[in-house]
């Protein structure tokens, strides 16, 4: 069973503190700074009695401050959201196996100068 749309909304929910509540699912053209995006790529997989899915999670958080200092602390707030946290996230009709940090995290400043990105990625595990 598909957990991709069950997990998105149970990290979104679970980013209510990032970036002051604004965490969306796709790019806000006209959206107030800070705000975060989240999006998942995922991959099922089974097993002899279970199956489940695995999915790579992006959380990039925007920022039009002057230095990349707020997108940075956005970014760790999101950290400790997310890293390990697989207690306190419910992804409704499945199980959180798990969720870890994984993969990029990087911060910098966009192409038209003005707005900074900072990226995490993390791996969750749903049956």
């Amino acid at each position: 069973m598909d957990s991709a749309a069950a997990l998105l909304t149970a990290i979104v929910s679970r980013l209510s503190g990032v970036c002051g509540g604004r965490v969306y699912g796709a790019p806000q053209p006209n959206a107030t700074y800070p705000y975060a995006m989240v999006t998942a790529q995922s991959e099922p997989f089974s097993a002899d009695d279970f199956s489940g899915m695995s999915h790579n999670i992006r959380v990039q958080v925007f920022s039009r401050q002057k230095k990349p200092g707020e997108a940075l602390a956005e970014r760790k707030t999101a950290y400790t959201a997310l890293h390990r946290q697989e207690d306190a996230i419910t992804v409704t009709g499945h199980t959180l196996v798990s969720i870890e940090q994984d993969g990029v995290a990087d911060c910098f400043i966009e192409d038209d100068g003005k707005t900074w990105q900072a990226i995490m990625e993390f791996k969750a595990v749903v049956v």
